[in-house]
Order: structure tokens, then C-alpha cells, then sequence
């Protein structure tokens, strides 16, 4: 089983939404689901990684909803290559865990290598 995040409540429910890590539940496309349905979905091959990453980048570049206003910058490109070699691995039978394939956003003030922070 994953850590929880650093100060989440031992029985906390956290979910992805479109590029956010919150507790509770998120939206995904049209419905609602946490962080271990998707897994399972994932898991159970109902659904891609390549999937997930493009609801969440529509989401994200929807001109209705806040992705302008909270994303300093999406890296499309590079989340699909990275749902597409999730997907490989998790179709060889190498997911690194459950939560392997998972689209998450990253918050502009840590480190990311050739990124200024």
C-alpha cells in the first residue's frame, strides 16, 4: 500500500482530479471516483493511462474551467509518453504498484530536473 501524503489522516481518502491531488473524491471525466477505483480500473483494464491523461489534460485546457488560472504549464507531451510506458509496463506485468499509470500534477515550488522553480 502507497504512503499517504504527509499530514493526511491515517483514514483520509485521496483522489486525482484533473492534475490535482486532493483528499477526498475527484472528477474524471463525467463521473466521480477516488484514487482506488481507478487503480482498480486501471488494474482490471476497464481503462488506460493514456486515458486518464487525456481526461485530465481536457480538463486542464477546458476554456470553462480553472486549468489556465492553476497550471503554470502543462507538459502534454511529456505525460503521454509516460502514460504510454505505464501502459506497456502494466501490459508486460511490470506496474511498479497499483497506483503505476496514475496522472498526477506536480506544484511549481519542487525541483523538477530543466525546470526553473
Amino acid at each position: 500500500m502507497a504512503a499517504s501524503p504527509p499530514g493526511a489522516q491515517s483514514r483520509a481518502r485521496w483522489a486525482i482530479g484533473p492534475g490535482i491531488l486532493a483528499p477526498g473524491r475527484a472528477t474524471t471525466g463525467e463521473s466521480m471516483q477516488t484514487l482506488r477505483e481507478l487503480s482498480d480500473d486501471l488494474g482490471a483494464g476497464r481503462v488506460t493511462s493514456r486515458e486518464l491523461v487525456e481526461r485530465c489534460l481536457a480538463a486542464a485546457e477546458d476554456p470553462r474551467g480553472e486549468g489556465k488560472r492553476v497550471f503554470v504549464a502543462l507538459r502534454a507531451d511529456a505525460a503521454r509518453a509516460a502514460a504510454d510506458q505505464a501502459d506497456s509496463a502494466r501490459a508486460e506485468g511490470r506496474a511498479r504498484s497499483r497506483w503505476h499509470g496514475i496522472p498526477i500534477s506536480i506544484k511549481d515550488l519542487f525541483d523538477m530536473e530543466g525546470e526553473v522553480t
